[in-house]
């Protein structure tokens, strides 16, 4: 895996944003848990900035909150304007919690909001680089001594996709995410 999914996620968040110029786009990252990281906006330069800077330390709580992190975009909505809504959300796709997501599909489907879900990794699994060592070789995420392997699981990121409205792709390198 010559790119981490974080890249090829940047890569592909930084081509939309870029070819959605008279659209204001905001950007909620999430783990275990959903942030703000920059509020909807029509600045570019903005946007870029607080793309640039996300990093996984930015969350203190692991895992993948996909119901959360609809729920979180949904409430920056503005539903009394009269323009479009769409959310893209770009994970591995797992999820603990299937009555939630459910619940978060239901509620997007009910506001018009379709989900369109881009699937990063690979089925097989990855490990999860966080950077290099002071040799320059890569270093990757540990739990309880052992090397995390992250999957793509793409049936809820389908599930929502289907439930919303929206559509699924998958992303597994920077030339798939360039497609997209």
């Amino acid at each position: 895996e010559n790119y981490s999914r974080l890249q090829v996620a940047k890569a592909l968040l930084q081509k939309l944003a870029q070819s959605l110029m008279n659209d204001r786009v905001g950007l909620v990252v999430f783990a275990g848990e959903s942030m703000v990281q920059c509020p909807l906006t029509l600045d570019r330069g903005t946007f870029m900035t607080f793309l640039d800077r996300v990093d996984p330390s930015l969350m203190a709580k692991q895992g993948t909150d996909l119901a959360g992190a609809i729920e979180t975009c949904l409430d920056r909505f503005d539903f009394s304007a009269s323009q479009s809504r769409a959310i893209v959300l770009v994970s591995d796709g797992e999820d603990p919690d299937p009555k939630r997501l459910e619940k978060a599909i239901k509620e997007a489907s009910r506001k018009g909001v379709p989900v369109f879900a881009v699937g990063i990794g690979s089925v097989q699994g990855g490990l999860i680089p966080i950077g290099r060592n002071a040799w320059g070789e890569p270093q990757y995420r540990v739990y309880q001594g052992r090397r995390v392997v992250s999957k793509l699981d793409d049936r809820n990121l389908k599930q929502i996709a289907r439930g919303s409205g929206g559509e699924f792709w998958r992303a597994s390198d920077g030339e798939s995410a360039r497609k997209i």
